[in-house]
This record gives C-alpha cells, sequence and structure tokens, in this order.
C-alpha cells in the first residue's frame, strides 16, 4: 500500500492516507505481518461482514464487532459528491460509550 505524502514527509490526503495517519492503530487486532497488511485485511474484514446503516442524514457507515470491540467504515458516494461509486472515507474503532452517569459526573454534575 503507497503512502501519500506532502513536501515536508507528513501523511496527507483523504481516505487510506487519512486512515493510515490518525487510525492505523486501531487494525492491529487483525491478521497481517505488517501494519500495512493489517489494515488491508481489516478493511476486507469490516467491508466483508459488518453490517450497513445509513442515518438520517444519508450517510452511510459500515458496522463491525470483533473481540468486544465495534470499528466503522464511513462511505461517500462519488469523488467530492460526483458519481455513483462508494468510496471509503474513513476507518476506526468505535470508542465505547460511557454511560449517562459517568459522562455527568466527568463533567461536575450530578447524577439523574
Amino acid at each position: 500500500m503507497g503512502e501519500i505524502r506532502d513536501q515536508s514527509g507528513k501523511l496527507k490526503g483523504h481516505g487510506l492516507a487519512k486512515i493510515v495517519e490518525k487510525h492505523l492503530d486501531d487494525f492491529k487486532g487483525f491478521e497481517g505481518s505488517s501494519a500495512y497488511e493489517k489494515l488491508g485485511n481489516g478493511l476486507e474484514e469490516i467491508v466483508n461482514k459488518g453490517k450497513m446503516v445509513t442515518d438520517q442524514a444519508g450517510i452511510k457507515t459500515i458496522i463491525f464487532k470483533k473481540d468486544n470491540q465495534e470499528l466503522r467504515v464511513g462511505l461517500t458516494q462519488g469523488w467530492k459528491h460526483e458519481g455513483k461509486n462508494y468510496w471509503i472515507a474513513t476507518a476506526y474503532k468505535n470508542p465505547p460509550r460511557r454511560s449517562s452517569t459517568k459522562s455527568r459526573l466527568s463533567l461536575g454534575l450530578a447524577p439523574i
């Protein structure tokens, strides 16, 4: 898998470049001998075995649960919203939700 870098050497771009930059460690639980191979295998497994959901705004996300974790692949239609194909825009491990009581306490509010 090639890398897309700017003149300063930083990864840049959309899709895979962004996933590599921000979420590569989220795929360490998948099979593979390198981080990039684990990412590729992880994306393939999520796309093939995950469940596609569409929110009220029409945003499509593939959700996949593995080893008590939830991983998500966000899709976009077309390049810059032109065309009919769907592209992977992002992929990440969804952090576990905290209970509402814990959330309220962390904000210094009384539990309900």
